[in-house]
């Protein structure tokens, strides 16, 4: 939804990225049209609407002026004429205004919606159907919603800040805008003039005011002393604080602006909260935003959840000479993301001002330019016995923070496992079990598995089907390449950030002792739990009741022989039975 600012006594209609485009369908001419009938519902004079100005961005296109009509159907339209001066078939629309909102609505035309829509051809039409919101006549039309925002408490189409309640608050830097001929029987009397109230019964003067031609007396707040109340008076013995019109109390508006981070990354992880606040000021108000080490463009990315947009920040006429940026605070509080995706790094400097008081508040952060990022190998060497489980440990660097780890090369090595990698925790490592007994066979489930510190923390995506070679043997023993980068497998083979190797050793043949020991031996450590068998086994080895030994007392009837023991150095663990062996 495309927002419709209202300055100066006009409603500016800006579409997305602050301009409208329209698409002519060929055609030299077309028509925009903007149902504001919402805006009439809400008690805008429809006679007081006038024609404003347009600007297209293109100076090969031109628009003209705004007119206003209402159908007999009772939809009140406005609309403007644009030509495709250089025939590309788009004209996009910078600004369009209509002067003339009343100010008794213009607080009331806060958040209104009303439809836009286009027609082509030389001639407006002027059949706009309510029932739809479109105007009809071609099948080129465009249809879609606006959103109509105005200046918080700005309803005076002379220009002037605010209106205000009596006995209200006026903040510092506004204009405190009094709707006389609306409020006072005898404005037309004049002689108002603007007094400091001592106490409740005495007021000091300060200064004349006059009657402008909307019939507001406004009060510059410029020069006046904050925290004091003052009131306006045309009345008989106006120096009497009771005989006020109304009064008011100048306020300093309360402004805060903090980034939740002191730094934030251009690459990656690229958001960082930032809330815009007044703790006196709960309604919404109108910021501008600017740095000067970025462009508009830039700060309207930046500050885009606010709904940021080109604004003549400086007044002299144009929006797109790197002045800053305006962006709405909703309620008084705003905490939204901002964006540094591809700014480049540095410390930057932000003053937000508000629009209508003399609140102003300024924020810094530090971007980090950060690389695209990396993977590496933390060892660049794992060995490991055939049928053994690899440990290997991938790194990612900068803004990495997944990627493939690729083990084998099918082309070379005969097997290859892709494996997907995510780095959950932010620590820069993960950490990946390679089961080589499981290798190539996937009955045996998936060879492999997360472990040490990324077990439970980072993640893995591996089909023991899909993502390896099937194999009909164990993984022969050899030198096997390992190949990590932060895209897919394919790449990873092709273009690998980094590389290692993985080294598959034959498994020795087991070593044996003999020992012996007696039968009421054994019988005990049969008999013992098994958390104490190899408890009794150690103290009888101790107790020298089991001693090593390369012969055997046997007794011919079967009762006194001595019993065989038999030590394994080492233990492997039993192979898939070869069909195929490929000699490395």
């Amino acid at each position: 939804m495309d927002d419709i600012n209202r300055t100066d006594g006009q409603t500016q209609l800006l579409g997305s990225s602050n301009d409208l485009e329209v698409r002519t369908g060929g055609n030299d001419q077309a028509f925009v049209y903007f149902n504001v009938t919402s805006l009439t519902d809400e008690g805008v004079d429809e006679g007081g609407l006038s024609a404003g100005t347009v600007s297209v961005t293109d100076t090969a296109d031109s628009a003209g002026s705004t007119s206003t009509f209402s159908s007999n159907s009772g939809v009140t339209v406005f609309y403007f004429s644009v030509t495709d001066g250089d025939d590309d078939g788009i004209v996009t629309v910078d600004t369009a205004s209509i002067t003339g909102v009343n100010a008794g609505s213009a607080s009331e035309a806060s958040s209104l919606t009303y439809d836009y829509a286009a027609t082509v051809g030389s001639s407006p039409s002027s059949d706009f159907d309510s029932s739809n919101g479109n105007a009809p006549g071609s099948s080129d039309q465009q249809t879609g919603s606006f959103a109509i925002a105005s200046d918080a408490g700005s309803p005076n189409p002379s220009g002037d800040d605010t209106n205000f309640d009596n006995g209200g608050i006026v903040f510092v830097g506004q204009t405190a805008s009094y709707d006389a001929a609306d409020a006072d029987d005898n404005s037309a009397d004049g002689g108002y003039q603007l007094f400091e109230r001592e106490d409740s019964d005495t007021g000091t003067p300060v200064r004349s005011l006059s009657v402008d031609s909307n019939g507001f007396v406004n009060v510059s707040t410029s020069g006046l002393d904050t925290g004091t109340t003052y009131y306006i008076s045309n009345n008989n013995e106006p120096t009497t604080p009771s005989n006020a019109d109304i009064r008011f109390t100048l306020r300093a508006m309360d402004f805060s602006a903090d980034f939740a981070e002191d730094t934030v990354d251009n690459t990656g992880e690229t958001e960082v909260d930032l809330e815009l606040a007044s703790t006196n000021r709960q309604s919404d108000f109108n910021v501008t935003v600017e740095s000067d080490d970025l462009d508009d463009e830039e700060l309207v990315q930046i500050f885009s959840e606010f709904g940021a947009f080109d604004a003549d920040v400086d007044a002299d006429g144009e929006t797109d000479d790197e002045d800053g940026v305006e962006l709405t605070v909703d309620n008084g509080e705003q905490e939204l993301l901002t964006d540094f995706a591809d700014i480049d790094g540095g410390e930057y400097n932000f003053t937000f001002s508000v629009t209508d008081t003399d609140a102003e508040a300024d924020a810094s952060i530090t971007v980090n330019d950060v690389g695209e990022g990396e993977l590496d190998l933390q060892n660049s060497t794992t060995t490991v016995t055939q049928g053994g489980v690899a440990l290997i440990t991938v790194e990612l660097s900068d803004a990495a923070t997944s990627g493939t780890l690729v083990i084998g090369d099918e082309a070379e090595d005969g097997y290859q496992a892709n494996v997907s990698i995510v780095d959950d925790d932010d620590d820069g490592e993960v950490t990946v079990a390679f089961n080589t007994y499981r290798a190539g066979n996937g009955s045996l489930g998936s060879p492999v598995a997360l472990a040490g510190d990324s077990a439970g923390e980072d993640s893995l995506t591996f089909d023991e089907q899909d993502d390896q070679t099937n194999l009909t043997n164990l993984l022969d023993s050899g030198d096997y390449i390992v190949s990590v980068s932060t895209s897919n497998a394919s790449n990873t083979l092709d273009s690998p950030d980094n590389v290692g190797t993985l080294v598959l050793t034959e498994p020795e043949a087991p070593n044996q002792v003999l020992w012996r020991t007696s039968g009421a031996v054994l019988e005990d450590a049969e008999d013992a739990d098994d958390e104490d068998r190899a408890a009794a086994i150690v103290s009888a080895v101790e107790n020298e009741q089991v001693t090593q030994t390369d012969t055997l007392a046997v007794d011919p009837d079967g009762t006194n022989s001595d019993v065989l023991v038999h030590q394994l150095l080492r233990r492997v663990r039993d192979r898939h039975p070869r069909q195929q062996r490929r000699v490395r």
